[in-house]
């Protein structure tokens, strides 16, 4: 380990970390920083290109299983899990007529890749609600040029919050009576992913948006529906909803209310004229457990079921490869976990979801039937990375980086990059709740 908290280099950088808010506000909003890495993950052109193209086939793929309403209802229905919020949309879904829903789905997707020892992407899983964090790894590679700590590598270009600011206010913009549209971010009620979006929000606005933070309560129990619009309480009509929180069941659960009634309100909200990022269909389409079901599928049956090119097919085949299971029995997963080749993951989204053991007492104390097994993907890992933390610089060896490619739109267009970076012995990559940290990316 590297210390150099009393060394000018030490102090320059905190300074930067703290002027780009790369962080998070924890213990009464104060600004926390968020581990960095210092030394870019050096990638070829194409093997980066190649992780666009595999993005973009994966979000044409998403796209066309949210509007296959009989194939959502077909791989759900043996989808059991109570305490899932999959589970609360596959009844809402099974009674919802979507030929009646008005509103607008907006894609804003992020897809998580592992580059394996074949040199070929990998789907770790993909977000299509709350997929932020762009800003953050944007912002690093600002950062390591102020500092030098790129030095004369060529780095990869990351726009996400031009790009991704561009098409939130694009699409607000189709349902604004004036120049300046109404965007709502919904967010947690304690908020604490604040400097991220922050990046985002001020983009709108210089784009010429009103931006406003609710949480899902106060828009499910303060709007105001007329005339197939709605409104905030205080007349001010909602153009596009993005949400930054609404991925698990918990979200839906506030102050001890009935979960119901604030996920009937996402159905409510889409029965208006406006945009949401994302429609209840896109969230559900991009669920682990389709990705489960989809991973069973070949490259000729992704074809001819969802009409994907042969291009599109191949790519999206090779990255969801990774061959999963349905749990079955406590022995079948103790099991194959003994083995070290797989990993339980849930169903639910956010850190904290995985474990590559079952002992007791902790087997009695999970619900199996919200976890499926998913075989490990193997990686080739990077041989040091140096890591600013609060007062140190860490050499970390051995690092594993997980790379997500943002989609935008209906044309799938490329929408910047988030890496997150973790030790290779660490289960968990998430820079938010996972224990990863930031990283960046540099052509070879």
């Amino acid at each position: 380990m590297q210390r150099l908290t009393n060394c000018c280099a030490f102090n320059s950088l905190a300074k930067l970390r703290y002027n780009y808010r790369l962080g998070l506000a924890k213990n009464n909003q104060h600004f926390t920083p968020c581990a960095l890495s210092l030394t870019p993950w050096e990638l070829s052109e194409r093997a980066f290109e190649r992780a666009k193209n595999t993005a973009q086939a994966l979000s044409r793929l998403l796209e066309k299983i949210s509007q296959n309403s009989l194939f959502l209802s077909r791989t759900l229905s043996d989808f059991n899990d109570t305490s899932s919020l999959l589970f609360a949309f596959k009844k809402m879904h099974s009674k919802v007529d979507v030929t009646e829903t008005v509103a607008t789905g907006v894609n804003l997707s992020r897809f998580d890749f592992l580059l394996d020892n074949n040199n070929q992407w990998r789907l770790v899983e993909s977000n299509t609600i709350a997929a932020g964090m762009g800003p953050f790894s944007e912002k690093l590679s600002d950062l390591l040029v102020a500092s030098g700590h790129i030095g004369a590598r060529k780095i990869i270009k990351n726009n996400a919050i031009c790009t991704q600011s561009r098409l939130l206010f694009q699409e607000a913009k189709k349902y604004s009576r004036d120049a300046n549209p109404n965007i709502v971010f919904v967010v947690e009620a304690n908020e604490d992913n604040r400097f991220d979006q922050a990046y985002l929000s001020n983009a709108l606005k210089a784009l010429g948006a009103n931006v406003y933070y609710r949480t899902l309560k106060s828009i499910a129990n303060k709007s105001i529906s007329s005339d197939g619009r709605l409104y905030l309480k205080e007349g001010t009509g909602i153009d596009l909803i993005y949400f930054r929180t609404g991925y698990n069941l918990a979200d839906y659960n506030i102050d001890n209310e009935q979960s119901g009634v604030l996920i009937e309100a996402r159905n409510w909200i889409e029965q208006h004229h406006l945009a949401v990022c994302p429609s209840i269909a896109h969230q559900m389409a991009s669920s682990k457990w389709i990705q489960l079901n989809l991973s069973e599928m070949n490259a000729q049956q992704l074809s001819t079921q969802f009409g994907l090119n042969r291009l599109d097919s191949e790519f999206a085949r090779t990255a969801l490869a990774t061959q999963h299971k349905k749990i079955e029995s406590n022995e079948q997963v103790q099991s194959l976990l003994k083995n070290g080749d797989w990993i339980l993951k849930s169903q639910l989204e956010g850190g904290g979801t995985l474990l590559d053991s079952l002992e007791q007492p902790q087997a009695q104390k999970i619900n199996l039937n919200s976890y499926f097994l998913m075989q490990k993907i193997h990686t080739q890992p990077r041989k040091l990375a140096n890591v600013l933390k609060e007062d140190t610089v860490d050499n970390i060896t051995n690092v594993t980086s997980e790379l997500g490619i943002f989609m935008l739109g209906n044309q799938h267009n490329f929408g910047g990059y988030l890496v997150r970076s973790k030790p290779s012995t660490q289960l968990e990559t998430g820079v938010h709740r996972g224990g990863g940290f930031l990283d960046s990316l540099v052509f070879k």
